[in-house]
């Protein structure tokens, strides 16, 4: 044993053994980290596996693997850290969004997307609020102030999608209350009217000071017009518009406490009637349907239709306009569809026994002469070689069983009350030649193709119940012989089988079709005369030949619904028009809903009036001596 230590080498050695033996236990060292920050990596933790790479790095700074490995290893880190940092500022998950771009920053202190990351989260939370404090807004009504809060945000940051939403919302609201027709403030006290043959003035001069609205009577309106009307305890509004209908009056609402009240004849309605353009974008209906029926029901006489954008633009009545609605909402809804699950089965088995022995059926003399007629000289003169035997005799052993299944499972997805076809089989073509036979062949040819396999159509009608009509026609095929006519056509024998019927399932019930059944049993025997007909011993002088063919088809139908119809609300499909002549959305002899109906209650003194007793409503103090009211 040998043993070396630094008294044994030269004080010059001592130097050189000191540096090799730290540049030894450095190696074993970085090497050591290297392998422990990999398995770091591997296990997700990114920090520590990078430090532990770059501790491998320095402390054996001559292996350019270890520098290499940091370098490739924080770049992708970094760039995994930034993907999945932009993505979970996408969906709006901040909190994470900056915690990855943290990380990213640690790794590398000055990466520019990772500082303008948190600048954009920095950015997108002071969105969030402005976005609360826009919905807050926007749910009390003020849309001035929503849309105020809301702009900040889509100038600087155009693609946020709750901003833009928010918005949406905002500009419909605003445009829901442009066009939003004028209505008279609610009255809560009931009304009672009893003037008979009283002047048209007076009486409206009566309502404005009891109810604080204010008639503005058109200037063709005939003062002396005289008016009767009798009613106790009702609204404002149906005692106007009893008042009104009375009286072939019209109303023209100003604002919540005034009204236009004008003769209603065609040329002051055309005057006064306001007139109001939308557009429906159909989904689903036909605008000419639409079109059409808006035409039939509500009278409407300006309706443009466009076919390329299945749209359609009216122009009428708030009224009808609102009637129109209800119409098309009712109308333009989905089609139902169903997935029919089909199944086709054709099973076929064929039986065939040939066994026996095939005596010759004709016996025949060769003429030596094929022009000459044959003579009874040659009959003398007949040899082996000069009689013939047809057919050659042969022994039949011959026994053919064969199964065939067919099966054909299509699954078809159909839209309510349209046809789907399917086909499952060959296209045989069938050539047929015309013209005049030459020495190179037939002038032209012709070939037509004939479907064969299995062809079924369906046609389903859905229900609201749930049940699925389905119509159903199906026809299996099979190819036969083929014959070759005299000028050379080819045709084919085609065997078919066809089925029709009108069936009614529900939501997922099987219906079998079956008993189609094509079943033959062919016998024939071929033999001597008389021979054959011998009991037992018979069957030594001819043949028997059994064909047993048995097949039957079986149709499997299950409806699946995909889309059921879809019944409208009540107040869609039932909902007051008006009269003839007059169309509105409501009647005008409707009660009024429970919460309005109340007790009468005095009304307050008007200004500098002495507060005094209140008559009955409908008859203030200073008319009390109005002639002809009855009180």
């Amino acid at each position: 044993m040998v043993s070396i230590t630094n008294k044994n080498l030269p004080p010059f050695g001592r130097h050189w053994f000191a540096l090799a033996l730290v540049l030894l236990v450095s190696g074993c060292a970085g090497e050591r980290a290297y392998r422990e920050g990999m398995e770091l990596i591997n296990q997700g933790q990114i920090e520590n596996g990078l430090a532990k790479v770059e501790e491998a790095s320095k402390q054996a700074p001559d292996k350019a693997l270890y520098r290499t490995a940091l370098l490739n290893l924080r770049t992708d880190a970094v760039n995994r850290l930034l993907l999945s940092a932009d993505n979970e500022l996408t969906e709006g998950k901040l909190f994470e969004a900056e915690k990855s771009y943290s990380r990213v920053l640690k790794l590398d202190m000055k990466n520019p997307r990772a500082k303008a990351g948190m600048d954009m989260v920095v950015q997108a939370r002071k969105h969030a609020d402005l976005i609360a404090a826009a919905r807050t807004s926007f749910d009390a009504g003020d849309f001035d102030s929503a849309d105020e809060k809301i702009r900040p945000v889509l100038l600087e940051n155009p693609n946020q999608r709750e901003a833009k939403a928010l918005a949406g919302k905002i500009e419909e609201a605003r445009a829901r209350d442009m066009f939003k027709t004028p209505s008279l403030r609610p009255h809560k006290n009931l009304i009672t009217l009893e003037f008979r043959d009283a002047g048209i003035k007076p009486v409206f001069d009566i309502l404005s000071n009891t109810t604080g609205i204010n008639f503005i009577l058109d200037k063709d309106l005939q003062p002396t017009q005289r008016v009767s009307i009798f009613v106790k305890q009702v609204t404002l509004d149906q005692a106007l518009n009893l008042l009104l209908e009375t009286n072939q009056l019209g109303k023209k609402i100003i604002n919540d406490n005034t009204v236009m009240i004008y003769p209603r004849t065609p040329q002051k309605t055309k005057e006064y009637q306001d007139l109001l353009v939308k557009t429906f974008y159909l989904s689903n209906a036909d605008p000419k349907q639409i079109s059409n029926m808006v035409r039939a029901i509500l009278k409407v006489k300006d309706v443009f239709v466009d076919e390329r954008l299945n749209l359609l633009v009216i122009r009428d009545t708030p009224e009808t306009i609102q009637l129109a609605e209800k119409l098309i909402a009712a109308q333009d809804l989905p089609d139902p569809e169903v997935l029919l699950d089909v199944t086709v089965v054709e099973v076929t088995r064929d039986r065939l026994l040939d066994l026996g022995i095939q005596y010759p059926l004709q016996f025949g003399v060769l003429n030596p002469s094929t022009t000459a007629p044959l003579t009874v000289d040659a009959l003398r003169k007949l040899t082996g070689a000069t009689t013939t035997i047809i057919p050659s005799p042969t022994v039949n052993l011959k026994s053919q069983v064969s199964n065939a299944d067919i099966l054909a499972n299509p699954r078809i997805r159909v839209r309510n009350r349209e046809k789907a076809k399917i086909h499952i089989g060959d296209r045989v073509p069938i050539i047929t030649t015309s013209g005049n036979q030459t020495n190179t062949g037939f002038i032209s040819e012709n070939v037509q193709y004939v479907d064969v396999g299995i062809k079924l159509e369906v046609e389903p009608n859905i229900y609201l119940e749930g049940d699925v009509a389905i119509k159903v026609s199906l026809e299996v095929s099979s190819l036969g012989a083929k014959t070759t006519t005299n000028n050379g056509s080819v045709v084919y024998q085609v065997g078919t089988r066809n089925a029709s019927t009108l069936l009614r399932l529900k939501d997922g019930e099987t219906q079998l079709l079956a008993g189609l059944i094509n079943d033959e049993d062919r016998t024939s025997i071929n033999g001597l005369p008389g021979l054959s007909d011998l009991p037992l011993i018979g069957r030594l002088f001819s043949s028997h030949q059994d064909n047993k063919l048995k097949t039957e088809i079986v149709l499997s139908i299950t409806p699946h619904l995909v889309r059921e119809i879809v019944r409208p609300a009540a107040g869609v499909t039932q909902f007051w028009s008006g009269t003839e002549d007059n169309t509105r959305a409501g009647f005008a002899g409707m009660p009024a809903p429970p919460q309005a109906i109340v007790s009468p209650v005095p009304l307050p003194a008007p200004p500098n009036m002495p507060n005094v007793e209140q008559p009955p409503v409908g008859i203030p103090p200073n008319m009390r001596s109005f002639p002809q009211p009855v009180l």
